[in-house]
């Protein structure tokens, strides 16, 4: 029988309004997460669940939404990420298109947002300028992240279809609101929609998806990633004061939709 702390840890709460439940874990019919069980004590130091290299905590409850962490169709996370500084000032940037070139049941390019800083100026190394990205719909074998004029591509096949740079970015247990209150933009089209925006010394970022199927954020070099199909995602990012700089969205429509503040102007 699992103990009080355990079941405590496994305890879900309501997600955001007008995103579907993830399935329930360790709450009253249910079962609590293994790994709050078996390690005892030990798990107790981190409030009886277990924490995880790249910053996955199985059982204790999500700081964004108190639903816990575990393997299901929701993906849920929070980081705090540090923009590159340039000329002076930190900027972070973001791009959005919608979704284009159906092939069967894929696409050569997916409904696509971003959220970026000026780390490399390599064209080899160019995806680790990327802080995060997130898809909706299946990419094709072919379809890209990133084109360089040299002729690197960083292909979605390899690079997943929604992806976090660890070295750049932390897990945080900040909260970050989904929204655009305060924010200008709206649908962009298939061609790409791009914003520089001056930033803090250190921003948070939240991403939050709806999968195809159960899925989880795993290392694969610097970034952390998944490589399954999303139905949906939004990507929102805030200053640690709380003012809101970007607000994407990448529907099961094919849409996009890009938000943000006056503080970003067209790149």
């Amino acid at each position: 029988m699992a103990s009080p702390r355990a079941v405590r840890c496994a305890a879900r709460a309501v997600p955001p309004e007008g995103w579907p439940a993830a399935p329930r874990h360790g709450a009253a019919g249910g079962r609590a997460p293994r790994c709050a069980v078996s390690l005892g004590a030990s798990a107790a130091k981190n409030g009886g669940c277990c924490r995880h290299r790249d910053g996955r905590v199985h059982g204790r409850r999500s700081a964004t939404t108190g639903a816990p962490s575990q393997v299901s169709r929701i993906i849920d996370r929070t980081f705090a990420c540090t923009p590159a500084f340039v000329g002076g000032v930190h900027k972070v940037d973001t791009r959005a298109y919608r979704r284009a070139g159906r092939r069967g049941s894929s696409w050569s390019q997916p409904a696509f947002a971003d959220v970026a800083t000026g780390v490399s100026g390599a064209a080899a190394t160019a995806i680790k300028n990327e802080l995060t990205w997130v898809t909706s719909g299946k990419p094709t074998p072919d379809a890209t992240i990133r084109d360089t004029l040299a002729g690197y591509t960083f292909p979605f096949e390899t690079w997943g279809t929604i992806g976090v740079n660890r070295e750049q970015c932390r897990p945080s247990r900040k909260r970050v609101a989904l929204g655009r209150s305060g924010l200008r933009g709206g649908r962009v089209g298939v061609s790409e929609e791009a914003w520089d925006c001056f930033a803090a010394r250190r921003v948070l970022v939240r991403i939050r998806a709806v999968m195809t199927k159960p899925a989880q954020l795993a290392p694969y070099l610097d970034f952390l990633r998944t490589k399954v199909p999303v139905t949906a995602a939004s990507v929102a990012v805030q200053t640690y004061s709380g003012k809101r700089l970007v607000f994407a969205q990448v529907l099961a429509s094919g849409d996009s939709l890009l938000y943000v503040s006056q503080d970003c102007f067209p790149d």
